[in-house]
């Protein structure tokens, strides 16, 4: 409480003309030159604030401007509004707890934002969006395909588009590896004249159902891998491959690998033989020649087939080939110069001993042998022999007959039968020869001799 003080009722000028040579703190003196009020505090005087707060020093007032009970008055009101803030945060509090700063960027290019002038649709999917003046407004997302719009998801997670374009890179092959990144593009394109290998990215650092589609417009085979090193697919030039990710449990993946039709031709047998016919890779179809092992086609080089094959019309052939099951072969060939004609051979195998008849008509049947003025018979051949040497049981009495000569084994398991040859003929007898010794005992040479009519 004050001890001393002065009461005033009808006013007093405090005016002297000189500063005050011997201040203490409290005096006050109003200040001639500069119009203004001056208070002596702590060893120096202080300008007395005007009615307009127009004279105050860059200074704060005081630490800070706090109201005097909480939430309890405004800065400003809806008539008198300040035209600037200028602060480097702007602080929102939540009524109960919390706040919002709003600040710029340490180095900012200066701009403004107009919030837009009505509230925004009650919608998850109203966003913001600016006209590149400033001009901000509330724009409503869609999951139909609507030009120049923000992409949503409807209630089932899915969204309509025209057009999904994604990006491509390409390649040109070098003998060299090419290995894919989550960063990479999906669709890898390989030109040029070499090879190339691939490697699919690390799985677990994709989402299931990536895709990445692998086209190989190279000569050269591209092959593609597992990230870790297993083999994928093996593309031919020209092919093109959708690798799916189905599960990024490990870095290899499980991966759902999709060949595009057949769109070409391969070379002919370009491919290891399948048990299939026809190999399929990548874009390609190759076909394969048939073998003894593998079906085919028929191709204009020599073939060996297996199987009995049955044909429904003729064979046009100028040697027809019968192989022996373990060795050697009887060739069958048509005159240089021949008139054409058909033969029919028996329904039915013969019985007894008979011969091949003709009837004018080339209708072959088995005939016995009655009044027969030939011979015949067998006769034991011996093992490790090329000839064979036989004797009428009496003289034909003439040279001029035919002879039909055959090597019998119905003992051995596997005979070797070789081509015969009658190197020697006479009306008492013949001598047939053949390339190598015989293999034992079992051999029997079967022979006929008619006399020519």
């Amino acid at each position: 409480m004050a001890l001393n003080y002065l009461k005033i009722r009808n006013g007093l000028t405090l005016k002297p003309t000189t500063l005050p040579t011997s201040p203490e703190n409290g005096d006050v003196y109003y200040d001639s030159g500069t119009n203004t009020f001056q208070f002596y505090e702590n060893g120096v005087f202080v300008t007395f604030s005007n009615n307009a707060l127009s004279n105050l020093a860059n200074v704060a007032i005081n630490t800070s401007l706090l109201p005097g009970v909480d939430n309890s008055i405004n800065v400003g009101s809806a008539s008198f509004r300040w035209t600037n803030i200028n602060a480097l945060n702007y602080i929102i509090y939540g009524s109960t707890s919390g706040a919002i700063t709003l600040q710029a960027a340490n180095t900012t290019t200066s701009y403004s934002v107009k919030w837009p002038s009505a509230q925004g649709a009650a919608s998850s999917t109203t966003l913001l969006q600016n006209d590149g003046s400033g001009n901000l407004s509330w724009q409503l997302a869609t999951a139909a395909p609507t030009a120049s719009t923000v992409m949503s998801r409807d209630t089932n997670a899915n969204t309509q588009i025209n057009n999904l374009i994604e990006n491509v890179f390409t390649t040109a092959t070098a003998a060299g590896t090419t290995t894919l990144t989550v960063a990479s593009a999906s669709r890898q394109q390989f030109t040029g004249t070499t090879t190339q290998t691939v490697v699919l990215p690390n799985a677990t650092t994709l989402f299931n159902g990536t895709q990445y589609t692998v086209m190989n417009r190279s000569t050269g085979v591209v092959t593609v891998n597992f990230n870790g090193g297993s083999l994928a697919a093996t593309l031919p030039g020209g092919s093109q491959v959708t690798f799916t990710l189905i599960n990024n449990g490990t870095s290899a993946g499980v991966w759902d690998v999709t060949t595009y039709p057949v769109n070409t031709i391969g070379t002919f047998d370009g491919q290891a033989g399948s048990a299939n016919g026809l190999v399929i890779s990548g874009s390609q179809l190759f076909a394969q020649s048939a073998t003894a092992l593998v079906p085919g086609m028929v191709n204009i080089t020599t073939q060996t087939f297996a199987g009995a094959k049955t044909f429904s019309t003729s064979i046009a052939t100028p040697s027809l080939l019968l192989n022996g099951t373990v060795s050697g072969a009887i060739t069958m060939n048509a005159g240089s110069t021949v008139t054409p004609y058909s033969i029919t051979w028996p329904a039915a195998q013969s019985v007894g001993t008979t011969f091949l008849q003709n009837n004018g008509s080339g209708v072959l049947s088995w005939a016995a042998v009655t009044g027969f003025s030939g011979r015949a018979g067998q006769q034991a051949i011996s093992s490790g022999t090329t000839s064979q040497a036989v004797t009428f049981s009496s003289t034909l009495g003439t040279t001029s007959y035919g002879l039909t000569v055959n090597m019998k084994n119905v003992t051995d398991a596997f005979p070797q039968f070789q081509p015969l040859e009658i190197t020697a003929k006479s009306a008492t007898g013949f001598t047939v020869t053949w390339n190598a010794n015989t293999d034992s005992a079992n051999y029997v040479l079967e022979y006929i001799a008619v006399p020519n009519v």
